[in-house]
């Protein structure tokens, strides 16, 4: 009934010794020989303390090269992408963030130009001031050179698209304009910025805009039957202009859309009230002047003939189209002189 302990002892010095070389696997560097990034380390100054079998494989420069030589980073990173690099790195330490990624160009140490993307993590020490960087870094140069391709065969399209004096723009299924050329703010004044967005009909004229008419066309396009039609549109500044429009349909990133290319008519319109006027005044003067007159083709054939002509003569109209003046109404014996 007395208060005692119990003890129970055991030899655990293998335990402890498993434990300690455990702590000192894990406290050295991990064997990555497989790891497909390459891996350097940065001292505060920008040296190179660390430098992977992979950068070296990436980089062409032996772990010692890179270790020993004072600034590689100006070395092997292009001249024009060494301010920007810098400033990435600057602006990431001034935020206090620790993680950052960019890509920009490296030489190689056989001179060779390669895009590399960066993924870099800023080490702090106790006063808030950068101790070190650790980089992961890999070769995206035919992801770079793809894209710039990309960009460039982007840059030819949207130059010729805007090369158009026409204005071209993109309906989405709802008749909302998606895209749009320089020629619109030509045409219609609208800044391509003011109508995406916005429904065709910000450019037709009020009261004019006939929406089944709209849709039937609309749907003979996409039935594949491109067709050229007129009506009324409205520029930014509210004048009504009459304008031809053609209406197709293509893909804009994967969605079927209409292509609309539109222009302004108002000259040829105006040229044909011109000649419109100029006939009537014509066909007044023509049937109205007590001289005989008689039109004739290059065959020296009848095709018109006035009302002077036919009190003159006693021929009608409808006896003399097709036939040569001169044979009808020139005696057979003066036919040689009146050729």
């Amino acid at each position: 009934g007395k208060p005692a302990k119990l003890v129970i002892a055991h030899n655990v010095t293998g335990l402890i010794q498993g434990e300690k070389k455990s702590r000192k696997v894990l406290s050295t560097q991990l064997n990555l020989g497989n790891f497909p990034l390459a891996e350097i380390e940065w001292d505060k100054n920008l040296n190179i303390i660390r430098w992977s079998p992979k950068a070296e494989e990436l980089f062409g420069y032996t772990e010692e090269e890179a270790i020993s030589s004072e600034q590689l980073l100006k070395t092997f990173i292009h001249p024009d992408d060494v301010d920007r690099v810098r400033k990435i790195v600057r602006d990431t330490f001034e935020r206090g963030e620790q993680n950052v990624s960019h890509i920009n160009r490296n030489i190689t140490k056989c001179g060779k130009v390669i895009y590399c993307e960066w993924y870099n993590s800023l080490m702090y020490d106790e006063d808030g001031n950068i101790a070190a960087i650790y980089s992961l870094t890999h070769d995206v140069t035919d992801r770079e050179e793809a894209l710039q391709n990309t960009k460039r065969s982007m840059r030819s399209y949207q130059d010729l698209f805007n090369s158009i004096s026409n204005a071209i723009y993109l309906l989405d299924k709802d008749g909302i304009i998606i895209e749009a050329n320089a020629g619109v703010e030509k045409t219609f004044g609208f800044s391509r910025r003011e109508i995406i967005g916005k429904h065709n009909k910000i450019m037709s004229a009020p009261g004019k805009y006939d929406a089944q008419r709209i849709q039937k066309i609309l749907s003979k396009a996409k039935q594949g039957e491109a067709g050229k039609y007129e009506g009324w549109g409205k520029k930014k500044n509210g004048e009504v202009i009459p304008t031809e429009f053609l209406v197709n349909t293509g893909t804009y990133f994967g969605e079927e859309v209409s292509i609309v290319i539109e222009r302004d008519i108002s000259d040829r319109r105006e040229s044909e009230e011109a000649l419109k006027q100029r006939e009537g005044l014509f066909s007044k003067l023509f049937n109205s002047s007590p001289i005989g007159i008689a039109l004739l083709n290059e065959h020296q054939e009848v095709e018109m003939v006035n009302d002077g002509f036919e009190q003159l003569f006693g021929f009608r109209e409808n006896e003399l189209q097709g036939l040569e003046l001169d044979k009808v109404i020139v005696p057979k014996q003066r036919h040689e002189e009146a050729q």
